[in-house]
């Protein structure tokens, strides 16, 4: 696992998506293990890349990052963003 937050750096989900090659395995498994809000690092929800909550977190920066497998990594997000589009509705 790899704390992003420490090393300040500023990259949101979206941009770490656009970085995945969807031809890497060759059969669109990748997956992002999302770890749930206020939940330690065991805690997550898996998605596909193309899911459309990853377009609801896009903008939330990533805390922290870890590979599970080759296709598959979790991610820690700052979820005050997703929270600051929830109470501006």
């Amino acid at each position: 696992m790899t704390n992003i937050s420490e090393k300040n750096e500023n990259v949101t989900v979206g941009q770490l998506i656009n970085l995945i090659d969807p031809d890497f395995t060759g059969d669109g498994t990748e997956r992002i293990q999302v770890c749930i809000q206020d939940g330690e690092w065991e805690d997550y929800d898996e998605i596909g890349i193309y899911s459309s909550f990853i377009d609801a977190i896009s903008n939330c920066k990533v805390k922290e990052i870890g590979a599970i497998c080759k296709n598959v990594f979790r991610i820690d997000i700052d979820w005050s963003e997703f929270n600051k589009g929830e109470e501006d509705a």
